[in-house]
């Protein structure tokens, strides 16, 4: 929850912040790709992990850090991203049964 509340308040801090209450819920902290993720990377030592197509204008991305923390973010086509969520604890599962890889 820590991570959360310093998240949130850095990024309310940035003022190249806008507000994005058509295309995502008013409660999300949103902000240009490029700044949140920096954020991520400096702040909390985390990297990109994975991502996936959500619909044709969303991606879905996963965060993490060695020590554990996570970030999911959701980024539009035109840049703008929102942290859909972000905790601490992450737990690597072993490969997906079936899985060549």
């Amino acid at each position: 929850m820590k991570k959360i509340t310093v998240v949130l308040a850095s990024m309310l801090a940035a003022a190249s912040i806008p507000a994005l209450a058509e295309t995502f819920p008013a409660d999300l902290t949103c902000g240009e790709r490029h700044v949140v993720t920096e954020r991520l990377e400096i702040r909390f030592g985390e990297i990109q992990q994975g991502t996936g197509m959500v619909s044709t204008d969303r991606v879905l991305e996963l965060w993490r850090s060695k020590e554990g923390s996570w970030t999911i973010l959701m980024t539009r086509p035109d840049g703008q991203t929102c942290i859909m969520a972000a905790g601490d604890a992450w737990d690597d599962k072993d490969a997906i049964p079936g899985d060549p890889t």
